[in-house]
């Protein structure tokens, strides 16, 4: 297939595989989405992706979910996490440091003892 282990990340774009054909036998590319196109940088882990890469204009927040709702995508989503968090069976962490995440009682209670 052309790579090599430790070679620099432009030969690595240049010998990704582009069609079908050229991926070892048994490993396929993801489906979807399939074969990358010439301009495909995905395979390169050390490039920052841009902000248009990251920005998903079919999910827009200030839309309302449905016909008729008043509710948009992120208080929905925002809500759900809300919910989730009230549970007897989560424990909220990070609130000071401003890390925030969401973790199963039966964890936090094993790392305690």
């Amino acid at each position: 297939h052309g790579l090599v282990v430790g070679g620099r990340s432009g030969d690595l774009l240049a010998a990704w595989p582009r069609q079908l054909a050229n991926y070892p036998a048994g490993y396929p590319p993801e489906n979807p989405p399939g074969c990358c196109s010439h301009t495909c940088v995905c395979m390169d882990g050390t490039r920052r992706p841009q902000d248009a890469e990251l920005r998903k204009p079919w999910l827009p927040d200030d839309e309302p979910l449905a016909a008729g709702a008043t509710t948009t995508r992120a208080a929905a989503a925002l809500s759900a996490v809300e919910a989730l968090a009230g549970r007897s069976f989560v424990v909220r962490h990070g609130r000071t440091s401003g890390q925030r995440f969401l973790e199963a009682a039966a964890t936090a209670a094993a790392r305690a003892r």
